[in-house]
């Protein structure tokens, strides 16, 4: 009696350890990561300009660097010593003819009164008319060439295409200069970019997400290109953005941090759920971040024997059946795009083979 006692609860112990059917539904989800990485970038502005000797001349005047220029301003002013002399005798000729007009002028003035007084006769009074003619004739004409030698000094003015600052100084005050001679370099400070070098393996962590941030202002600056610098490296370019309220110096270098950030899987969530030996068993899973938003994927069993799996899947959920007649510990159903089934009408022709591993 005894010994039929012990096989007795034996055998209910080993019915009682049997597992029961069970299913466990996976479905990953993905968050942003991010990691920094710190390094040096060199400011570089995209308005270089050169300004070039135009005419031979002396320099009168120069700006020195550091000066800060608005587009028109003038930076270099020349002289030509043989035009400023020509200049100078063409404007001394011009106040003499303006003289000689004006003595005439006045004689003309007059010859109304003389020739009624009988004092000029009326050729002496046409002579005078035609001595005023010529006068401002040839005044006109010398202030045109004055006019002339002016606008030929004035080009020896050199003015500003574009606002900036003044780096370089490349001639000097009283130095003769001739054409195509350098005269001074301005940059634009308010359209500059960064040029930042990193190692070749960081490349493929740049995307559309990767910012450049000068620690000097905090201003995240997205990618504007990836340029291959060796075969060890590459260099980023950052978005053009303004730097002409700091004093900063062409080529200047400066601490930035470079910030990668991707959507990597990051964890699995999943919920255990027994399917029943007659019928159909609903497994709630927790979706997204940690959300409490839940959809409901089902498992149908007859008879303790998977049948099917629907309900709300998403691409990736992995559902791992366990306990079955015929199916192996840990066989898998893999979900490759999301869907939502009626559950009952599709369980008939969905079937997984024993031991085996289906998508579905």
């Amino acid at each position: 009696m005894l010994r039929k006692t012990i096989i007795s609860l034996l055998a209910l112990c080993a019915f009682t350890c049997v597992a029961e059917p069970s299913v466990v539904v996976q479905t990953p989800w993905t968050a942003p990561f991010e990691y920094q990485y710190h390094t040096v970038g060199t400011l570089k502005s995209r308005y270089v300009i050169e300004y070039k000797v135009q005419t031979d001349g002396r320099v009168e005047s120069v700006l020195t660097p550091g000066t800060n220029i608005a587009a028109g301003d003038t930076l270099v002013r020349q002289s030509d010593p043989l035009k400023q002399l020509a200049l100078e005798r063409s404007e001394l000729v011009s106040l003499e003819l303006a003289a000689s007009r004006d003595l005439a002028q006045l004689q003309v003035d007059n010859l109304d009164v003389l020739v009624r007084s009988n004092n000029v006769s009326s050729q002496e009074a046409q002579a005078h008319r035609l001595k005023l003619v010529k006068a401002q004739a040839a005044l006109n004409a010398q202030r045109s060439q004055a006019k002339q030698l002016l606008q030929s000094l004035a080009f020896l003015v050199t003015q500003a295409v574009r606002p900036g600052i003044v780096v370089e100084q490349h001639a000097n005050i009283g130095e003769f200069v001739e054409k195509g001679d350098s005269l001074l370099t301005t940059i634009d400070m308010s359209a500059v970019q960064y040029w930042v070098t990193l190692p070749l393996e960081q490349a493929a962590q740049v995307n559309e997400y990767t910012r450049v941030t000068p620690i000097f202002d905090e201003k995240a600056l997205p990618i504007a290109a990836v340029i291959p610098s060796g075969k060890t490296s590459v260099s980023l370019l950052t978005s053009v953005f303004d730097v002409s309220h700091r004093p900063i110096g062409h080529l200047a270098t400066q601490a930035v941090v470079v910030t990668f950030r991707a959507d990597e899987p990051l964890q699995w969530f999943h919920r255990d759920g027994i399917v029943d030996s007659g019928g159909v068993s609903q497994v709630k899973v927790i979706d997204s971040q940690g959300q409490v938003v839940e959809r409901s994927v089902v498992i149908a069993a007859e008879k303790g024997e998977f049948i099917g799996v629907a309900g709300q899947l998403h691409m990736g959920d992995k559902i791992i059946l366990r306990g079955m007649d015929g199916l192996s510990i840990g066989s898998e159903v893999h979900i490759k795009a999301d869907r939502t089934r009626d559950l009952r009408k599709q369980f008939a022709d969905v079937g997984m083979l024993s031991g085996g591993r289906q998508t579905w």
